[in-house]
């Protein structure tokens, strides 16, 4: 069984979905779309996140704006051989739109890879 992570959690391991503001120089037509925010409505819809993952930036003031990816499982619809995942995709420097993928990843090897 697949264990889930806990907001908290997810915040530990991936510190910018919780970043509320947009970095500098945004224009006014850009539009932030808080992580943290569209996690709780999927995690309401009974999808789970099992990992979160961030690109390292070299300055670390800019760290918290950086694309960040968080996937999320349902127990519905996923078994043994079959994972059906949801991908969240998001920034906040503009430079990644807000994106959800949905993928089937099919369990080949004892290893899980």
């Amino acid at each position: 069984m697949q264990e889930y992570l806990t907001l908290e959690e997810l915040e530990n391991k991936c510190p910018n979905i919780a970043t509320e503001e947009a970095s500098e120089g945004r224009s006014d037509k850009y539009v932030q779309i808080p992580t943290k925010r569209v996690i709780e409505d999927i995690m309401s819809l009974g999808w789970h996140p099992v990992d979160a993952k961030m690109i390292n930036a070299h300055n670390k003031e800019k760290s918290k704006f950086k694309r960040h990816l968080v996937e999320f499982e349902h127990t519905d619809y996923s078994t043994e051989e079959n994972k059906v995942r949801l991908l969240l995709t998001n920034s906040h420097d503009g430079t990644t739109n807000f994106k959800l993928d949905m993928g089937i990843f099919r369990i080949v090897c004892a290893n899980g890879l």
